[in-house]
């Protein structure tokens, strides 16, 4: 972890979104090539950035949607409601492609971004309904520089 005039994260692959009081603006999220907009009554920020937050929360409607779509894409049996999960496989599966769209940055998530293993029998959507945020484990594999002096949020894989 690096603060200050360290924390740049700079290089190929870099993408900046503006960052206003922590919170970020996220337009759209795709599954594949179907795009879900985030319908948001503000023209600002409405998601915010932590990483000390496990899951990445969605307004209601807009996660109801990916999830169908998740699901739909996955040709795996889904478990449904395992424990806390609300979507979960015990079968190995391919992720189809997510794609955050913030403004000025598309983030691709890694299947490790959006599915973790609960335990030795089920890997579960790390996503769900409620306040806007943007979650830890959607950050993970990433370099996150957050530039209080510019007011940007970058994002660039870790991976090699």
């Amino acid at each position: 972890m690096h603060f200050g005039s360290d924390a740049v994260v700079s290089g190929w692959g870099v993408v900046s979104t503006p960052l206003v009081e922590r919170s970020v603006r996220l337009n759209a999220i795709s599954v594949g090539n179907k795009r879900f907009e985030f319908a948001s009554l503000s023209r600002g920020a409405n998601m915010a950035m932590d990483s000390g937050w496990v899951t990445t929360l969605l307004p209601v409607r807009l996660y109801d949607e990916l999830e169908v779509e998740i699901a739909n894409s996955i040709p795996q049996r889904a478990v449904r409601d395992f424990k806390d999960w609300r979507l979960c496989y015990s079968e190995k599966f391919v992720m189809p492609k997510i794609t955050m769209h913030f403004r000025g940055a598309d983030v691709e998530w890694k299947h490790e971004n959006a599915f973790v293993r609960v335990n030795q029998d089920y890997e579960c959507l790390v996503m769900d309904n409620g306040f806007h945020i943007y979650g830890g484990v959607a950050q993970v594999n990433y370099l996150v520089g957050f530039d209080v002096t510019r007011k940007t949020v970058s994002f660039k894989s870790a991976e090699i």
